[in-house]
């Protein structure tokens, strides 16, 4: 039972209870990562995948048992309608963990079939858009029946890794707490505090500017949620305007550097493609044509189409839809920011979901200044480039 706490008590109390029962459903340390991009078996493949789904199940009901108590707690509060505003924040987030167990329990066989072809499929996920829209706010509906993508110039400037260095070095001046990587990996990412960069001897101007305000958006939003709440938790919807804020400052600070461009739907105009009925090697083709404005090579390319498909078989039209995450987020955050421009502020505050915005129930106080942050990078790396 809850203890008789005012409504922002009894959200914080929840969350730090909700915050240690974790369920994933994009995992960066992912098992045979370059080519299935598993997600369900994460550190290591299990021997007897039919033995290994007893132990999962088990496992996601212990979690869905947690939540429910949870959920039952807070139904017994006293003081209902003083909680009323949290209340409706936290069942939110019961109810998208309590489907991301009910999806992962269904799209088991599939991932074990990945993995071995004589594992039995049992139970075929027919209706994935049910869950993406729950999760990411999409699905294949939604998508725009043309998508144009423009014909970007190449920019050919290139940072040795030694300069890539000196900028978070100096990055680390002005915030200490961060950390950084050189991993294997074609992919960027910020994981556990730390960001991750692919080992390379030298990288393209647009590499080098994700790193310094896509890439470390998230860092500040993980930053501020931490400095103002004291405890690890992200929202469950916070992805519709996570990639939204990141893909916001990338471009805003990237044409601040070079003469860029507008923002691009590439991830939308992919899927696209593989929904056409073409062959598998016309659909590579086409993601390739998209994808080469991103500068991606075919080796990048290969490693994302498998991608595509996470959680449902290969070259099949039933996707989850992760990627379109990105455009659509992008697209809230431009509406926000017209509808109130001091909603960058409050967007920047930490990883938290659109409702906030309308009940204004956590501060955010303790807020890096990150303006003064990208401004301070974009003269740095204008230095590296004018020298070249």
């Amino acid at each position: 039972m809850l203890k008789k706490y005012a409504p922002k008590e009894v959200l914080l109390e929840c969350l730090k209870k909700i915050s240690k029962i974790k369920i994933e459903l994009i995992e960066t340390k992912l098992v045979d990562w370059k080519i299935l991009n598993l997600v369900i078996f994460w550190d290591k493949i299990p021997k007897d995948l039919v033995k290994y789904k007893i132990v999962f199940f088990k496992n996601m009901l212990e979690k869905t048992n947690k939540l429910l108590e949870i959920k039952k707690d807070l139904n017994n509060e006293v003081n209902k309608v003083a909680l009323a505003p949290c209340k409706k924040i936290l069942e939110k987030e019961i109810f998208v963990k309590l489907k991301k167990i009910e999806f992962l329990e269904r799209i088991y066989d599939i991932e074990a079939n990945k993995l071995d072809s004589n594992y039995i499929i049992n139970e075929e996920l027919e209706d994935y858009d049910y869950y993406n829209k729950i999760f990411y706010w999409f699905t294949k509906k939604d998508l725009e029946e043309e998508i144009i993508i423009s014909e970007n110039e190449n920019k050919d400037i290139f940072i040795s890794k030694i300069k890539l260095i000196e900028l978070l070095e100096f990055s680390k001046t002005l915030i200490p707490e961060l950390k950084w990587n050189f991993w294997s990996f074609a992919w960027l990412s910020h994981d556990y505090w730390i960001l991750n960069i692919p080992d390379e001897k030298r990288y393209n101007i647009k590499r080098i500017i994700a790193i310094f305000f896509h890439e470390m958006t998230h860092f500040f939003r993980y930053l501020n949620w931490k400095n103002n709440l004291w405890f690890d938790y992200i929202f469950e919807d916070y992805d519709t305007l996570e990639e939204g804020i990141t893909g916001y400052n990338e471009y805003l600070y990237w044409n601040k550097i070079i003469n860029y461009w507008k923002y691009n739907a590439y991830y939308d105009k992919c899927y696209l493609a593989l929904l056409e009925d073409i062959s598998e090697l016309e659909k590579k083709e086409e993601i390739f044509n998209i994808l080469k404005n991103k500068w991606f090579d075919r080796r990048k390319i290969d490693l994302l189409y498998t991608r595509f498909f996470r959680y449902s078989k290969i070259w099949w039209n039933k996707l989850f839809l992760k990627e379109l995450i990105y455009n659509n987020a992008y697209n809230n955050v431009i509406k926000l920011l017209e509808k109130d421009k001091n909603n960058y502020k409050k967007i920047m505050a930490w990883n938290i979901w659109l409702f906030w915005l309308e009940n204004n129930l956590l501060k955010s106080d303790k807020n890096i200044d990150s303006k003064k942050y990208f401004n301070i990078m974009v003269e740095e790396i204008k230095k590296i480039i004018n020298k070249k």
